[in-house]
């Protein structure tokens, strides 16, 4: 087991600063998982953990000992690719045989541990195959299975389930929350899914173009985004944002002309009339109806999409021409597309940033 401290870690390559000054402690045995759009350091980051890459500036330390000089090997890390790294001439079998043959284990050990990998995999019944032979979310189960099978100090692992299809992902989440568990092992993961980064995580760090920002649980990511972007990037679908002032101090509103909100803040949170502001609002805080609600506001249809027992309503509020909001109502509703439809923000639960640092206020 280990805990991992990033202290002032940046990454050139050439001119290009992709990592930039990063501080982060990643605690033993703990599910840590970067999130961010293409582009943002998260797979740099694990390189850099790995040993894959050379550290430009500050340090890597594993359990107190800073490792920078120490080779991938050394490292006693498992890495997990988005790509399947397998061997092309083993089968199966063989490739997630592979470290229990480098460390000369028993066979009656490895062929013990193999089925039991394969099975928690649902790969039991493709153990002869080579990978030619697979799809490829079988190649990257067996990927998956050739790093758990090595009980190593860290999992690093970058985008493992980006080639599953929809269900066994979500299946597989389930499966590493287990491993996780009974392993009680430190897990670096890498994902750009952010409902796969919520669901696993202990903790989550968001990038942008490599910095980070915000660190914390998944709860507090969702309940307190530190800034508009995590916001906007952490929850599905996501956030809608609407500009807007200070329009009253007492009681606190803002809003766009008519459509003015009371968002439950701290007193000393609280801005002068005519401050420039960002309105957050999630979808699913978002009621909409097709008859009038208190306090509620009148807007134009635009799309309906069904998920089930509701539906997702995106709609034009009145005048607001031009700017669309997403809002949740039930199914039996039946809204179309056209139609004059009500909606209220839950005010309890809007969410106000700086028009011009994009920093939360409250």
């Amino acid at each position: 087991m280990a805990e991992i401290i990033l202290k002032n870690l940046s990454k050139r390559f050439g001119t290009v600063e992709v990592i930039k000054s990063l501080d982060l402690t990643i605690a033993d045995r703990e599910f840590f998982t970067f999130v961010g759009p293409s582009g943002c350091g998260k797979s740099t980051v694990l390189n850099l953990i790995a040993g894959l890459e050379d550290v430009t500036e500050g340090t890597v330390v594993f359990d107190g000992k800073v490792i920078n000089e120490l080779s991938p090997g050394a490292r006693d890390v498992a890495m997990v690719f988005q790509s399947y790294a397998l061997y092309p001439h083993m089968n199966v079998f063989e490739n997630i045989a592979f470290p229990l043959r480098v460390r000369k284990e028993k066979q009656a050990t490895i062929t013990s541990e193999v089925n039991r990998i394969a099975g928690l995999l649902g790969i039991g019944d493709q153990i002869k195959k080579v990978p030619r032979e697979l799809s490829g979310g079988q190649r990257q189960r067996v990927a998956l299975g050739r790093a758990m099978i090595r009980r190593p100090k860290v999992f690093l692992m970058d985008e493992p389930l980006s080639n599953l299809d929809a269900r066994l992902r979500v299946g597989m989440r389930t499966e590493l929350k287990k491993l996780h568990r009974e392993l009680g092992i430190t897990i670096v993961y890498v994902t750009h899914d952010q409902e796969e980064a919520m669901s696993l995580s202990d903790k989550v760090a968001v990038l942008l173009e490599g910095r980070v920002e915000q660190c914390a649980v998944p709860i507090e990511l969702y309940e307190r985004p530190a800034n508009i972007f995590v916001a906007g990037f952490m929850g599905s679908p996501a956030m809608n944002f609407i500009k807007g002032s200070v329009t009253s101090e007492e009681p606190f509103r803002v809003g766009p002309g008519r459509l003015t909100v009371e968002p439950k803040i701290k007193i000393s949170s609280k801005r002068p009339v005519g401050t420039e502001v960002v309105i957050g609002m999630r979808p699913e805080d978002v009621e909409v109806s097709k008859a009038p609600l208190d306090g509620g506001y009148e807007a134009l249809c635009d799309v309906v999409e069904p998920a089930g027992p509701f539906q997702w309503v995106e709609f034009t509020p009145e005048g607001l021409e031009g700017k669309r909001i997403k809002g949740k109502a039930p199914v039996e509703e039946s809204i179309n597309p056209g139609e004059r439809v009500f909606f209220s923000p839950a005010w309890d639960r809007v969410h106000l940033f700086d028009a011009d640092n994009e920093k939360r206020i409250f």
